[in-house]
């Protein structure tokens, strides 16, 4: 049994994300190679729930708010078992303790993700800050000039 209370050969691992997750332990030799359960067809992909909201125009330029308020597809817990998901929607969910996000990407030199140093789970939780967020007061204020690509706001 390891720190978190997993039995490791006893653990499966089922990944929820659209493509195959590939381990590697600090040396990147490749632990696991884990395919994608959604491109299988076993599962569906997870998706976040959001709210937008309309707050204005800015330089009539569209300003929303978007709130995250759930997560759907998620499979129930199961004893042995963790989900691999993007960090997103482990952040979104993260009372629940099965749920891990590949973490330390690798990427070739065309940006495709060659593997993973290992995986991690979220202490933030953006639907719990959108909460505690629901009576603040946004202003929005008018730029003051435009420099190059960066804007300079009063």
């Amino acid at each position: 049994m390891n720190a978190l209370g997993y039995n490791i050969k006893d653990l499966k691992m089922i990944n929820l994300t659209s493509h195959p997750v590939v381990l590697v332990d600090d040396e990147d030799k490749v632990l696991y190679e884990i395919p994608s359960d959604v491109k299988s067809g076993k599962f569906e992909l997870p998706r976040i729930r959001t709210e937008k909201k309309f707050v204005g125009y800015m330089n009539n330029i569209r300003i929303t708010t978007t709130d995250f308020v759930g997560v759907e597809n998620l499979p129930p817990q199961k004893n042995g078992t963790i989900y691999i998901v993007s960090m997103l929607v482990a952040s979104s969910a993260n009372e629940r303790e099965d749920l891990f996000a590949p973490d330390e990407l690798v990427y070739d030199t065309k940006g495709k993700v060659k593997f993973a140093r290992g995986l991690t789970r979220s202490s933030f939780n953006p639907m719990k800050f959108n909460e505690g967020m629901k009576d603040a007061v946004f202003l929005v204020k008018q730029p003051k000039k435009f420099l190059g690509s960066a804007i300079t706001i009063n």
